[in-house]
């Protein structure tokens, strides 16, 4: 009875101790960047990555698709290139994101272009900046002024008095 025992044990404990790793690893999200070593973009390269995220989006393998790089008054990739991150959808499953991670791995670009795909556990979350002022008077935290909030139609210098501003460093 006992000689199966150690068998059984370490048997047991390997598969706990990968079932614990595996948790530990969970990939949810993915990091595309596409650049140029001054070459020129590879164009094609760029349509393909955009099919196969719109692909993914539209089937709900990805929920969350985010533009770090081309932003309308943003900074601007040397050559035009594109750095993203896409999340795993809610109805997506380890297999259907794992394929898609796979297909956005088999772009392969001209000379001089590289597409380089790192999975993660999430996407780096987007800071907003903390609103201030209104008709509240929120105050800013200490070195920082409350200044007119750009993204918004309200302009304080034009009749709107309680328009919300943003926190900005001094």
């Amino acid at each position: 009875m006992f000689k199966w025992f150690y068998p059984i044990f370490v048997t047991v404990i390997l598969a706990v101790n990968v079932q614990v790793f595996a948790k530990n690893n969970t990939v949810n999200a993915v990091n595309i960047d596409i650049g140029s070593d001054g070459r020129g973009i590879d164009g094609h390269a760029i349509q393909k990555v955009r099919r196969i995220s719109g692909d993914a989006l539209a089937s709900g393998v990805v929920d969350v698709f985010v533009v770090k790089a081309p932003k309308k008054g943003g900074s601007i990739l040397i050559e035009g290139g594109l750095s993203a991150c896409a999340e795993a959808g809610f109805s997506s499953t380890p297999k259907t994101f794992s394929a898609f991670i796979k297909k956005l791995r088999s772009t392969h670009p001209k000379a001089g272009t590289f597409v380089n795909v790192k999975a993660t556990e999430s996407c780096l979350k987007i800071a907003k900046p903390q609103l201030c002022g209104g008709i509240a008077s929120i105050a800013c935290p200490t070195g920082q002024l409350c200044v007119d909030d750009p993204s918004d139609t309200c302009n304080p210098k034009q009749g709107g008095a309680d328009c919300s501003g943003i926190c900005k460093t001094k």
